[in-house]
């Protein structure tokens, strides 16, 4: 027998999140594991500052700033 050359096999999911629609697609999976396996740093470095501090709430927004006057 003949060892060829190992290819990474990759599923394509795009149809079926087409199909599905992106929130049933999530639902599936499991909104934990997805935000478990995804790098956060890249997450946040495509992100705007201005829609991070929008979507925090009022603590987590007091959480920050002491964070960050601690820093200085």
């Amino acid at each position: 027998m003949t060892k060829g050359k190992r290819r990474d096999w990759i599923l394509d999911i795009r149809p079926a999140v087409d199909f599905m629609g992106i929130d049933k697609a999530i639902a599936q999976i499991g909104e934990k594991e997805i935000l478990d396996h995804m790098d956060k740093k890249k997450v946040l470095e495509r992100m705007k500052v201005e829609d991070i501090f929008a979507n925090l709430t009022p603590a987590k927004r007091q959480e920050l700033k002491r964070l960050l006057e601690a820093s200085e």
